[in-house]
C-alpha cells in the first residue's frame, strides 16, 4: 500500500482493525491477536469500552499504541508524489 494511502487512513478520526493492519503491514493472522490485546490494554486504561464501539477506535489511541508518527507518514507520502 502506498504512503499516500497510509496518510489518508490516518487522518481517519476512527479506526477498524483493517485500516491500523493496512497502515502496519501485518498480516491479519499475526495482527488480529496483537488488536485484541491493544484494545483491552486501552480498555484498561482508559476506562472506556473500545472493543464495542462500531465507528472503530481513536486513530490517536490506535497510534500511541503502536508509536506510529503521522507526520513521517505524511513527509512519505509528500516524497512519493514528488518522486511519481
Amino acid at each position: 500500500m502506498s504512503y499516500s494511502k497510509k496518510a489518508e487512513l490516518l487522518e481517519k478520526p476512527y479506526l477498524h482493525l483493517t485500516d491500523a493492519r493496512q497502515i502496519l503491514g501485518v498480516a491479519y493472522p499475526k495482527f488480529k491477536p496483537m488488536w485484541e490485546q491493544m484494545i483491552k490494554d486501552l480498555e484498561k486504561e482508559s476506562g472506556q469500552r473500545l472493543g464495542q464501539w462500531n465507528w472503530g477506535i481513536p486513530t490517536e489511541m490506535i497510534c500511541n499504541y503502536f508509536r506510529i508518527d503521522v507526520e513521517r507518514y505524511k513527509e512519505l507520502a509528500k516524497k512519493e508524489k514528488i518522486d511519481a
